[in-house]
């Protein structure tokens, strides 16, 4: 049985673990009753969708205010 998540499901799990960076994708996928490869495939999709770098620390993974806070413009009206 193939599950399908709406877009506004997934980029909601992604922004929730891009903002808790001390919590695993692991985590989180349990918390929703994901399997966890799937979440993990959402979050590597969307680092290299961005241009992210692949296998960074996770300090250097931070997000600067600027980023954050476009983030947050950009998903006021999703729903959680």
């Amino acid at each position: 049985m193939i599950t399908e998540y709406s877009p506004e499901f997934k980029e909601s799990m992604l922004q929730k673990i891009f903002f808790n960076p001390g919590r695993t994708v692991v985590s989180f996928a349990r918390e929703a009753s994901i399997p966890g490869s799937t979440v993990a495939t959402w979050v590597r999709n969307h680092k290299k969708k961005n241009g992210e770098i692949m296998g960074q620390k996770k300090r250097e993974k931070l997000w600067s205010a600027e980023k954050r806070f476009e983030t947050v413009l950009l998903t006021v009206s999703a729903n959680e």
